[in-house]
This record gives C-alpha cells, structure tokens and sequence, in this order.
C-alpha cells in the first residue's frame, strides 16, 4: 500500500511520545514537531504526545511558535509532568499517553514511537497486550561498545557507565518492532552490542523552502566574505580551531559569526579572542534567536556555512548536526569537519568541503578556496539545494513510513 494516498483508508496511526516540553527553547520539542508533523502531511493521522498544559490551543502555537499551519491529520495532546523535588516525574506521564492511545478510537493499525528510553517498557507492554507496532527512536547510544574507527565513549563517572538508560534499553529493545537511528555510527554500535531487530537511518532534518534563489542574491552572499557558525558553545566545537583561521586570515577581510549564542558564553568567547591575539573585528558574538530569524540570517548574510567539530566521541558518533541542514536549507556551500557524522551528509568538493580535525591550516585553506572561486561556489550552492531536498522533513517522514510499512507488509 502506497502510504502517501492513505486519505481515505488510513493504513496506520502514528503516535509520537516525547516528555520534553513543548515550549521549551529545546531542539528535542522542535526536532519532534517537524518530524511528526511532515508524517501527518502524508496524509497519515499523527499524534504528537508531548510535555505541557493541556488546556492550550495546540494550533495556535503550531502557528505562532513553529510557523506551521493546522492539518486535520495531525494533532498535539499534552499532559503535564508532576515535579517531585529536583526531578519531573514522567510516570504518570507516560501512562497517561498510553490511556490516551489506547482509548483513541480509530480504524487501521496503531504504531507508536518514543525517543525516550524511559518509555520503552510501556511501549512493550502497548505491543504485548493490544498488538500496536511499537518503534524505538534513538537519540544517543547508553551501551559501552566500542569499534576500532570511531571514538571510544568515556565516562566521568561509575554511574554514568552503568545508567538506568543503557540497561532498560537492553532489556527492551529487542522486544520492539524496530529501531530508527539519526547516525550511521549509532546504528553500528546498536548492531555490534546487541541490536537485533529491524533497523534505519534518518538523519534529522530542515524545512526545505524548495525556492529558487536569484543568482545576484547568491553572487551578494560571496562578496559579503561571511562565515557562519550557528549553535551553542560547548566542548565538543572546535571554537579555538575558528578563532585562529579567524587570526590567520585577518587581513582577507573575512568575517566570522557564531550565533545562536547564551549570553554567558558571548563573554567567554570574548575574552578567549582576546587572549588568543584574535582581531575583535573579525568576529560577530550573537545571542539565540528564533528559527525563523535565524534561516532569515543565514539567507541574507551568510556566505558559508560551518560545522566545526572536535572529534569527540559525541560529535562523531551520535550527534546528527542540524545546522548543516539549515544550511542547506538557504543554499550555503559548508565547511566541516572530517568526522563520520559529518560525512555522511557532506560529500567533499560536492555540498563543500571537508577538513582533518583540529588542523588550523586546513580549515583555513577550505574557507579560501571557497571564497576565491565563485564558480565553484555557484556549483555547490546547487548542490546544496539538492541536498535541501534530499534531507527535508518531508522526504524524512516519506522514508519513515515505508520503514514502517515494511515492519507490516
């Protein structure tokens, strides 16, 4: 059955549970909104079960906060999360979905999906008991293998090696129907530890705007000599690795902004500029800003987008990095780090270029070589576009369901 003409005869209802909430700045409650969203707009009822006040208009903010418009075939149900000291309780959370799905009158078979691992034994007893083809969304990898090309995962702490998360996944994860990765490494280690039921890969994804970009714009966008970081300041960016390409190429009138920035870490960056010898005006240190804004940004200013990694165990294992997406999105040629979950969405000389990790003088010859070739430049913009078009929401939930229509031929 063709999944995408299922208007009349729903072949299957998606359920999405996620306790993160919904109003939060998160990525987890955005990244959850599209993905469930771009299911529904296949014309496949969908439930986003989510973390809020129930009593809230679910379309107003699906207009106001996410820029997207109401589908009959999709709805958001929330329940809120009772505070118990430190820590919100996801229990009654969870069991309140599960009434919910369960009670849900409709017709055609149930399938239910959760990226929380705490989640996963009422999932399983939804599948023992009623039947519903149940589906774990993976966000990290809890288990302790290691493969000899990939970082190994070290932990701070005894506790953190033996987390409830890793052992309630091994004790329901092969009881569900199938696993969705957002990596090809994660995907791996699940498989080499104990993984053995049906499994994909989908990476996440951007809004794909599907518009034709005027070439004076692109040609503005080169001539502005912008490079572009979006996202926040943590250990596993390579933030010294920019401020030195930043150092190195002052005198080419290169600009180089990170946005997407807390107000505490603008001051960090700051002051790590400045004692790095870095030119103050070769940096632009801006705060967060919405989605919206943010695309907007990178449309008008941006002449290269970045994805400047160390290669931790974390970024080149089990972080899918959106803003090459985004990127993507406006039609930016990228510069990134050599790292598996970079490459598998950024072809070298193709979408941009890649670079070894940490190497300064690479990073810095990618970004001249990019800036001084606009044919080149023109080329990768196309591609990527394509790229736009292959990783948008939409193609996601395409390949999502023939996923799980492959689960229940």
């Amino acid at each position: 059955m063709n999944l995408a003409n299922t208007s009349e005869h729903h072949a299957f209802n998606i359920y999405f549970i996620n306790k993160f909430n919904w109003f939060d700045a998160s990525p987890m409650a955005t990244v959850s909104t599209l993905s469930t969203y771009n299911i529904a707009a296949k014309n496949v009822p969908t439930t986003l079960i989510i973390e809020g006040n129930p009593s809230t208009d679910a379309n107003d903010v699906l207009t106001k906060k996410f820029g997207l418009k109401p589908n009959p075939n999709y709805k958001v149900i929330l329940f809120e999360r009772i505070q118990k000291r430190k820590k919100k309780s996801t229990g009654e959370f969870y069991r309140n979905a599960c009434k919910y799905i369960i009670n849900d009158k409709v017709s055609g078979n149930k399938v239910v999906i959760t990226r929380n691992s705490t989640c996963l034994p009422y999932l399983v007893a939804l599948k023992a008991r009623y039947g519903f083809i149940v589906l774990f969304e993976a966000h990290g990898y809890h288990g302790i293998k290691t493969l000899p090309d990939l970082p190994k995962r070290r932990f701070a702490k005894w506790q953190h090696k033996h987390s409830g998360y890793r052992y309630v996944e091994r004790l329901c994860l092969n009881l569900c129907d199938g696993l969705v990765c957002i990596t090809k490494p994660q995907e791996r280690l699940y498989k080499a530890d104990y993984v053995n039921i049906p499994t994909v890969v989908l990476q996440l994804a951007s809004k794909n705007s599907g518009h034709i970009i005027d070439e004076a714009v692109i040609q503005k966008r080169f001539e502005q000599k912008r490079v572009v970081y979006i996202g926040r300041l943590t250990d596993h960016i390579d933030a010294e690795l920019m401020i030195l390409a930043a150092k190195t190429l002052a005198d080419q009138g290169i600009v180089f902004t990170w946005l997407g920035l807390k107000p505490g870490d603008i001051k960090k960056l700051q002051l790590k500029i400045e004692d790095m010898g870095a030119p103050k005006k070769a940096f632009e240190l801006i705060a967060w800003m919405p989605h919206n804004d943010m695309i907007k940004f990178l449309s008008e200013k941006a002449t290269i987008g970045l994805a400047a990694y160390k290669p931790t165990y974390r970024s080149a294992v089990v972080t899918c990095p959106t803003k090459i997406f985004d990127y993507y999105a406006v039609g930016l040629p990228v510069i990134g780090t050599n790292i598996p979950t970079v490459q598998d969405i950024l072809k070298h000389q193709r979408e941009g270029l890649l670079f070894d990790a940490e190497d300064e003088g690479a990073f810095a010859n990618a970004i001249l070589k990019i800036l001084n070739d606009y044919n080149a430049y023109l080329k990768m913009h196309k591609a990527a576009m394509n790229a736009a078009a292959y990783f948008s929401w939409q193609n996601r939930a395409k390949r999502l369901l023939k996923f799980v229509q492959a689960l229940n031929p």
